[in-house]
């Protein structure tokens, strides 16, 4: 089984050689007249075979290239998705901070509005005027 890109060059360089030698002898170019026809068939029955080995054995490391690559490819994007998560937080937070400093109130209390606003108007009747109008932060 091929395990690395070293190895995969290396089995392509030997199908490579196996199949100009089964072309060479399909054609006739390397025909020793003592050797009978029969004989001749078998040797390259006998490359052929070795060849789709080989063969085979680089589809597979292809086709594990790529689910790799595939695999790598996901990873990046999870992590880049977790990346963009985590700047937005980051910046939520900052802005929070920043509306908690223009409305000079703590943090704690910029929660409890916020928590507050959140409420929809028929459970804080007091606060319905808030919704009516944009508050003053994003003004």
């Amino acid at each position: 089984m091929i395990k690395n890109e070293k190895a995969y060059r290396i089995t392509r360089h030997h199908a490579d050689g196996f199949a100009a030698a089964i072309r060479a002898l399909e054609a006739g170019q390397e025909t020793d007249p003592r050797v009978s026809p029969r004989l001749r068939q078998a040797e390259i029955d006998g490359l052929k075979s070795v060849l789709e080995g080989l063969q085979e054995e680089m589809r597979e490391y292809e086709a594990l290239r790529e689910y790799e690559a595939l695999r790598e490819y996901e990873a990046l994007r999870e992590y880049e998705a977790q990346e963009i998560t985590e700047r937005e937080r980051v910046k939520r937070e900052a802005q929070e901070r920043d509306r908690s400093e223009v409305l000079r109130v703590s943090a704690a209390h910029y929660d409890w509005l916020k928590q507050k606003l959140a409420e929809p108007p028929q459970e804080n009747p007091a606060l319905r005027h808030l919704f009516s109008q944009s508050p003053p932060w994003e003004k």
